[in-house]
């Protein structure tokens, strides 16, 4: 068919009086429709320059001057990427968001020249400076680079099936490729501004100099004209936009085979989508090939008729760019609309109706309209085909077209004209088919006729009309709504009155207020499979009709509005219901399943001017408000003109976009989301921000974002810019919520993206880990303050009783010593004539003095030993041995070689007061002249042996436990768990042994961290 701005807006009129227009109606309105659709500037084309906003939406306060957008793209993320001039912008379907230099260095010194959808959903961005970005939803839309500048900027993209990327440069071609899995990249002088890869992985490179392939080993030139744009379709075939012509090469064909579709200066745009493929023509607007052909234009909406670039979307849009810079979109809906373009006359839309041969009818200000194939017939009093100034009602029965008017009664058509029929009253309003032949009738006063036998009589026995004197739309007994049931009773609904219930022709009851009948007009009655009466009335709503009662469906639970005109049910059992605010559409399942309390609430799908409504206003008083074609099409009535809608259209399965968190602010700080389900951070003035994104791209309805933080905070909208604000948020944890609603069919999914934890100061790692070093580090220097007192101290009775060793040598010794000299002294006067018990009792004196001198130096020594103690155990040992030669006679040797741990603190003291105790009776009773001590270790025992050549034991004394200082030693051996034994040496003198175990922690160990302890030695 020839395009839409290739029609004439005025057609000539035709020699039977019946205007004519091409039009499309095989499907009923389907194809009419899709070519209608794609006309509507406000629905179809976003565009987003100084004239409009986005189309449905108004983005153009987001809108900025980003110069001329050299590329566009639509990746797996369900977002649309423009490379302009001046920067590099995402569009989610919402709001724009504009790459700097604070998102990748790279942006702030080079701009955007080419980008790619990558095969598994990321985003390749080809940049002036010849890097190479990559982006994806998984890295939350943060740009990676994948190669680094190298002067010559990236012209063009494309990715292989090797996993392999092709970059078409002005100085030729490179590529780069997971190792092993690369193909060499061919010589190429010449500058590269295409690339694509077909479905048979060669690779096509179009230049200003014409077409080559590369399959990996040969290039091959194809064509020596300028290439401009390339494409490849879903069945593999390669569409070349050359400067006069567009080929299309054939999946196997190098270009012998090429197919020319359209002839004129193509632009640079081309895409491909499933069977068809558009094409952006110099000046000459966008071009559809495939199984309908279309042309768009500036009457169609286009915003510029020069396109630089076109993108597919995956879901049957289009997205382009123009020359001003203005981006747009063409996308495939749901609703159509006919009226003063098609030449059907502006005004409100009365009634639509369908025959049996697939015409449709309908009435309007301008007259009656018959779409019939391909062309739209006008019947006025004009044309001499309608008597009639003023059609109202529709109704098709028997093979014809019956017309209710308000000056001419009811008219039937006769296949040329429109001819009244007897016994009509002038003034009708509506008209309805009956199910064995004829039609009903009712009049403004409320009475009804019935067509019987070619002529109109009174159908209705026990109704009082309201009368003449009453005007227009203020009877409330007029019928405005008639329904033949299964049962064979007739219902009529009244303007004011409720429902009748008519059988054999007169009214066998009312239903009204008794019976739950709202008193507002019963606009439409629809009876579905189970015998349920559904009533859509003009001011309460939808009510349902069973068992003669009538229950409300509920306006807060469904969002269904007061005012409804026209009720229907389609083929997929769901409802279609005109009104003041559009058409509602609702599964009729859902609404028994709500009415029976399985469910609380029902969300319709909503029409309305956003999906293209030309008014979203129904007509309403005359039937049908609402017509269901043979074809499965519905057709709206209007204000504006007729509403097409394709109902067996099923819109792709997809979910409500699924945010995404992109970035996060804390006091203005950028939060990292290294860990995308949990954040910790320092809590300052508790104001934290962000921003989210969501690809709704597939939604033309459009769709609301709102955030709250789950029991903290009301849902919120994002500002301006697209980004939430939470000022003042308290420490603690909390859980951050994201809600989508979509706009036309009020879905909503909520997720939980982001447990923040905001931290108070003494909850910081850091803060902790310093408390925690001072807390060591004070313990520490009280340790050491501590083992400084202990050392002190220590000092201090170690100078104390060195004092008090040399007062007691000094003053016992040398008295005792006197006192010997005088005790001898007195016994040489005395001499042998000395009485005998005088010279026992000096002996006794002299060996007591004996006694007392060797007790003051054994103190001394045991005064000097302590001292010894604070020294480790073979120092110890080693200033005993040194001390005993200085006092007595005898010669010490101590073997302390195989001692290789410190024993404990307790066994050592014990171990230094035994051989102290053993070395002095060595010297003092067994007057040995060579005492030997030896100390060996083990892995859980000491062993200290003493031996001497002296006299040996009295074995008698030892027995009795008699022997000086044995018992004391034998004592502190037990008291440590240890064994002691003592003999004579066969060769002389005496053995002992001592073997201790050793326990607890080395003695350094607890010297250095109880100091305190260490000062209070076992006795």
């Amino acid at each position: 068919m020839r395009g839409l701005d290739a029609i004439d807006p005025k057609p000539p009129r035709g020699r039977r009086g019946a205007s004519r227009r091409p039009a499309r109606h095989g499907g009923a309105l389907a194809a009419l429709a899709a070519g209608l659709m794609l006309a509507s500037p406000a629905t179809v084309f976003a565009d987003v320059g100084a004239a409009h906003g986005l189309g449905r939406r108004d983005l153009q306060g987001q809108w900025e001057n980003w110069g001329q957008i050299r590329d566009v793209a639509v990746g797996g993320t369900g977002v649309l990427w423009m490379a302009t001039d001046r920067a590099l912008v995402r569009f989610d379907g919402e709001r724009f968001r504009r790459y700097t230099a604070d998102d990748h260095e790279a942006f702030g010194a080079a701009q955007p020249t080419a980008l790619l959808a990558g095969r598994d959903g990321g985003m390749w961005v080809g940049l002036s400076s010849g890097r190479l970005l990559r982006t994806s939803v998984a890295e939350r839309f943060r740009f990676t680079d994948v190669l680094p500048a190298r002067g010559a900027p990236i012209s063009a993209l494309a990715e292989d099936g090797h996993g392999g990327l092709w970059m078409g440069t002005p100085r030729g071609l490179r590529r780069v490729g997971p190792a092993g899995a690369s193909l060499p990249a061919p010589a190429f002088a010449h500058p590269v501004l295409r690339l694509v890869v077909d479905h048979e992985d060669r690779l096509w490179l179009g230049s200003r100099h014409g077409l080559w392939t590369y399959d990996g080993q040969t290039l091959r030139s194809v064509r020596s004209e300028p290439v401009l744009s390339l494409a490849v379709g879903s069945d593999g075939a390669v569409w070349v936009g050359l400067q006069r012509a567009l080929f299309k090469v054939l999946p196997g064909g190098e270009g012998d085979h090429a197919l020319t579709f359209v002839r004129g200066y193509v632009s640079q745009a081309l895409a491909a989508e499933g069977d068809t493929v558009w094409v952006g023509r110099h000046m000459a607007g966008l071009h559809r090939l495939g199984p309908d052909e279309l042309v768009l234009g500036a009457k169609s909406g286009l915003p510029d008729l020069g396109i630089s670039a076109l993108t597919a979307d995956g879901l049957g849009g289009v997205w382009g760019a123009t020359s001003s810079g203005t981006l747009f979109v063409v996308r495939p809906q749901e609703v159509a609309n006919l009226g003063d373009p098609e030449g059907l006359g502006r005004g409100p839309s009365f009634a639509v109706a369908e025959t049996a041969a697939g015409d449709l009818w309908y009435t309007n200000l301008g007259g009656v309209h018959r779409l019939r194939g391909k062309q739209i017939d006008h019947f006025d009093r004009e044309s001499q085909a309608s008597p009639s100034q003023c059609p109202r009602g529709l109704a098709a029965a028997d093979g014809t077209v019956y017309l209710a008017t308000c000056d001419q009664g009811v008219l039937a058509w006769d296949g040329h004209r429109f001819t009244p029929l007897p016994g009509s009253p002038p003034k009708m309003y509506n008209v309805w088919a009956r199910q064995g032949g004829g039609v009903f009738a009712s009049d403004p006063e409320g009475a009804v006729y019935a067509l019987e036998e070619g002529r109109f009589a009174p159908a209705l026995e026990g109704w009082t009309p309201c009368g003449q004197r009453v005007r227009a739309r203020a009877c409330s007994r007029q019928v405005i709504s008639l329904l033949e049931r299964k049962d064979g009773t007739v219902l009529m609904g009244t303007r004011g009155e409720g429902v009748l219930v008519v059988r054999a022709g007169k009214v066998e009851r009312q239903l009204a207020a008794a019976e739950g009948m709202p008193s507002a007009p019963a606009q439409a009655l629809l009876e579905d499979p189970h015998g349920a009466v559904w009533i859509a009335t003009a001011g309460a709503g939808l009510a349902r009709l069973l068992h003669q009662s009538v229950t409300p469906v509920s306006r807060e639970a469904t969002g269904l509005p007061a005012e409804l005109y026209g009720l229907i049910e389609d083929r997929r059992g769901r409802f279609w219901m005109s009104s003041d605010q559009g058409v509602f559409r609702v599964a009729r399942s859902d609404l028994e399943d709500l009415l029976a309390h399985k469910r609380s609430r029902v969300l319709p799908r909503h029409f309305g001017q956003r999906e293209g409504m030309s008014s979203i206003r129904g007509a309403r008083d005359f039937s049908h408000a609402l017509l269901l074609t043979q074809d499965g099409e519905v057709v709206v009535p209007t204000v504006g003109g007729l509403s097409l809608f394709d109902a067996r259209h099923r819109p792709p399965d997809t979910n409500l976009p699924r945010p995404i968190l992109e970035q996060v602010w804390v006091d203005g700080t950028r939060v990292g989301l290294d860990d995308p389900g949990s954040i910790s951070v320092r809590r300052g003035h508790g104001n934290v921000s962000f921003s989210i994104v969501v690809p709704g791209l597939g939604f033309p309805g459009g769709f609301k974002v709102a955030a709250r933080f789950a029991g903290l905070t009301d849902w919120q909208q994002p500002g301006h810019d697209g980004v939430f604000q939470f000022p003042g948020v308290p420490t603690g944890r909390h859980a951050l919520e994201v809600r989508v609603d979509r706009v036309s069919t009020g879905e909503t999914t909520t997720d939980n993206l982001l447990s923040l934890r905001l931290l108070a100061m003494h909850q910081l790692g850091w803060f902790r880990g310093l408390m925690a070093g001072a807390l060591a580090l004070a313990l520490m220097l009280g340790l050491w303050l501590r083992q400084r007192q202990a050392s002190s101290r220590s000092r201090a009775i170690l100078e104390e009783r060195r004092r008090l060793a040399q007062d007691l040598h000094d003053a016992l010794a040398v008295s005792f010593t006197g006192i010997g000299y005088q005790l001898d002294t007195l016994d040489q006067v005395l001499g042998a004539d000395a009485p005998a018990s005088v010279r026992k009792l000096l002996s006794d004196a002299r060996a007591m003095v004996g006694h007392s001198r060797q007790e003051a130096r054994r103190s001394v020594w045991d005064i000097r030993s302590q001292a010894l103690e604070q020294r480790s155990f073979a120092a110890a040992l080693r200033a005993i041995a040194d001390e005993a030669s200085k006092v007595g006679k005898a010669r010490v040797v101590i073997d302390v070689n195989d001692l290789t741990v410190e024993p404990p603190e307790a066994v050592s003291a014990s171990l230094v007061r035994i051989a102290q105790e053993a070395i002095v009776n060595a010297m003092v009773h067994g007057k040995a002249e060579n005492v030997f001590l030896t100390v060996r270790s083990q892995p859980q025992l000491v062993r200290l042996e003493v031996a001497d050549d002296g006299q040996g034991l009295d074995e008698d004394q030892v027995e009795a436990g008699m022997h000086f200082g044995l018992l004391g030693m034998r004592e502190r051996a037990e008291t440590q768990g240890g064994q002691f034994a003592i003999e004579n040496r066969p060769e002389g003198g005496a053995h002992l042994s001592v073997t201790l175990p050793l326990r607890g922690r080395s003695a350094r160990w607890r010297k250095w961290f109880f100091p305190w302890a260490h000062s209070r030695r076992a006795p």
